[in-house]
């Protein structure tokens, strides 16, 4: 759901960027945020550690709940 959002919202603010100011550069630096946005909620999710050390794919848990 978040991609398709994405999409959208994306090429509409460069595309009303470009439209209001008249420089396709200026529309880079409008979805800056986003990108701030996107690594701000990426950092805040929880840490996934492995449960043992045997090498075997599959077998996480997040660091919550492990205490």
């Amino acid at each position: 759901m978040f991609g398709k959002f994405a999409a959208i919202l994306g090429p509409f603010i460069m595309s009303l960027t470009t439209s209001l100011t008249g420089n396709a550069q200026f529309s880079i630096l409008a979805i800056i945020p986003l990108f701030l946005i996107g690594g701000v909620i990426f950092i805040s999710l929880p840490k996934e550690t492995p449960i043992d050390n045997q090498g075997k794919i599959g077998f996480y848990q997040t660091e919550k709940q492990s205490s």
